[in-house]
């Protein structure tokens, strides 16, 4: 299952942890935006699956939590890219 794999690397690594959805055209049939779309979907679900389970089970924090999903679906990816935006 993807949120226990997520979860696994959030335990060991959150700091490396990036969300993003590889999002492109697969065949005409099928838009880059519906793909764009489940793969935001499936990863978000099972990004808040993960951190949920490590809340119940005492892994983490509720604010360590939203700190995780911060940097996992921001934060990570801003220093990794250097974009330099900071917090908003």
């Amino acid at each position: 299952m993807l949120s226990q794999t997520i979860k696994t690397w959030l335990i060991m690594a959150p700091e490396k942890v990036l969300f993003a959805t590889d999002a492109a055209a697969i065949t005409p049939e099928v838009n880059w935006e519906e793909v764009g779309w489940l793969s935001n979907r499936t990863g978000r679900r099972a990004l808040a699956i993960a951190i949920t389970e490590l809340l119940r089970e005492g892994e983490i924090t509720r604010p360590r939590a939203m700190q995780i999903a911060q940097m996992v679906l921001r934060d990570n990816a801003m220093k990794l890219y250097g974009t330099g935006l900071g917090h908003a």
